[in-house]
């Protein structure tokens, strides 16, 4: 009997291990990249500046700086110049321009180095999508709003849907909030219109629309502006 109680002791243990360590591994792994979030953007031509908190070792860039076409599958080094100051660079586009209606990943390897010798704490990566300057209006956002008939500066808005692509959650001007798109949002509103946000699971602005809200409105639809 006191074999069989340390065989099983054993075994717990063993397992108990296994489940810890295979936990470690996964919450490691999950801790591997900073997700800087999705942007629209018109510019084929964009030049992202990429800030630092220190001084950055312009040699350590070389080959860990990499734009993935996320559409088709390709990737490429771009070319990376110093920025204004001694803690930002630029990250320049191909020379054709990126491809309107692509999905792009900008990513700053763990490799690179401040002056200091100390590595980026994690892999950085940037999602951005082209859109077309000429067809931005084809993105736009179907809205509704009620307003209380006991005072008319509290109001409630609901984004209904968007066809503006990564777009998950809406703000509205003068309120921190995020809310989910498709859910309501009531906020204190005094005037007659609102800007709001279209944003990314992050947070970042995506887009913005001025929209009416003197009065109680359903199912309308809006152009955005990018």
């Amino acid at each position: 009997m006191l074999y069989k109680l340390k065989k099983y002791n054993i075994l717990a243990l063993l397992v108990f291990v296994f489940i810890t360590f295979t936990s470690y591994v996964v919450l490691a792994a999950d801790n591997d990249t900073k997700d800087m979030g999705n942007k629209t953007i018109t510019d084929t031509k964009k030049v992202w500046t990429v800030s630092f908190k220190s001084e950055v070792d312009l040699a350590s860039l070389s080959n860990n700086v990499q734009i993935k076409d996320i559409t088709n599958g390709n990737a490429f080094t771009p070319t990376v110049t110093a920025g204004d100051t001694a803690n930002t660079v630029k990250v320049n586009p191909p020379s054709s321009g990126y491809t309107v209606g692509h999905k792009y990943q900008l990513i700053l390897k763990n490799a690179i180095k401040s002056k200091k010798g100390k590595n980026l704490p994690k892999t950085t990566v940037l999602t951005f999508s082209i859109a077309s300057k000429d067809s931005s209006n084809d993105y736009s956002i179907n809205a509704s709003v009620t307003v209380s008939p006991v005072w008319s500066g509290f109001k409630a808005v609901t984004i209904n849907s968007t066809n503006l692509p990564d777009a998950k959650k809406y703000k509205l001007e003068g309120n921190n909030n995020l809310f989910d798109i498709g859910k309501q949002a009531a906020s204190i509103i005094p005037g007659d219109t609102v800007k709001i946000s279209i944003c990314d699971s992050q947070g970042n602005v995506l887009a913005t629309v001025d929209m009416d809200v003197s009065t109680n409105k359903s199912n309308i639809d809006l152009d955005l502006n990018i």
